[in-house]
């Protein structure tokens, strides 16, 4: 018996978050060594996938392209097609994880397909997620009260080198992450039409159809008030885990705090 994973990726990034070069650093290579099959996926309009036009690229559609591709991954998994030298494999357990708009993605397949046995909500809240900053009363909230802009006008201004990182992630990281560079492999230059997500009661209806167990990873400085904080019927069987990460919303963290993303 193995269970498999399908990491799915937030705003601004690629499979490649999933699998950092750094040693230490790679969320896939900690989930490997212990045995579970890993698969990170990038979304339409993120990566090597397809790009469409945005308007075509919603959070719901993200979601349906992603389900077809999740069972092709399980046909070819069980007929020993996946990869090469791995052999006829059938998960016991089928794990669905996204971080930031990767959750908002995943809640949405298992709302109306039930792709997964269980779900983890990374740095991704279906009320608001919030991002530290270094003044006491002025982090940010990504919801807009009636459009998306909002809540994303004030990704503008906000210091990413603290909100994202400890002050002893190596450098090529921290810097990509501010916007020193912009081609760093683990990014994504485009991105599905997240917008609805950060609109109010956007993910709410969805939310209370789930289900499954679900945990709930949060860094350590993240204000992100999470599925339970409005719908605790759905929350039954969720777990809620501060992880010693600053923000889940990147997996480059002190090696010090936390071995590996994941290890929370």
């Amino acid at each position: 018996m193995f269970r498999s994973s399908y990491a799915l990726p937030g705003g601004g990034y690629s499979r490649h978050y999933f699998n950092l070069r750094e040693p230490g650093y790679s969320e896939a290579h900690h989930h490997m060594d212990r045995g579970v099959v890993v698969v990170a996926m990038d979304h339409l309009r993120v990566g090597e996938s397809d790009i469409p036009d945005l308007e075509d690229a919603s959070l719901e559609i993200a979601a349906e392209a992603n389900n077809a591709v999740l069972k092709l991954i399980l046909e070819r998994l069980a007929a020993g097609e996946l990869g090469e030298g791995l052999a006829p494999l059938q998960p016991s357990a089928i794990v669905g994880e996204g971080q930031s708009m990767g959750g908002h993605i995943a809640l949405l397949m298992q709302a109306k397909h039930r792709s997964f046995h269980g779900l983890a909500m990374l740095g991704s809240s279906a009320v608001c997620t919030r991002l530290p900053a270094r003044t006491a009363g002025e982090d940010i909230c990504l919801l807009g009260k009636d459009n998306p802009s909002e809540g994303l006008a004030a990704l503008r201004t906000f210091d990413k080198r603290f909100a994202l990182h400890w002050e002893d992630v190596p450098e090529a990281y921290a810097s990509a992450e501010s916007g020193a560079s912009s081609s760093a492999y683990w990014l994504g230059a485009t991105t599905p039409n997240a917008g609805g997500g950060l609109v109010p009661g956007h993910l709410s209806g969805k939310a209370a159809t789930l289900n499954l167990p679900i945990l709930i990873g949060r860094g350590n400085a993240t204000y992100a008030r999470t599925l339970c904080a409005r719908w605790r019927p759905t929350c039954r069987r969720a777990m809620s885990v501060t992880s010693s990460f600053r923000e889940w919303h990147t997996c480059t963290t002190s090696q010090e705090r936390g071995s590996s993303c994941g290890s929370g």
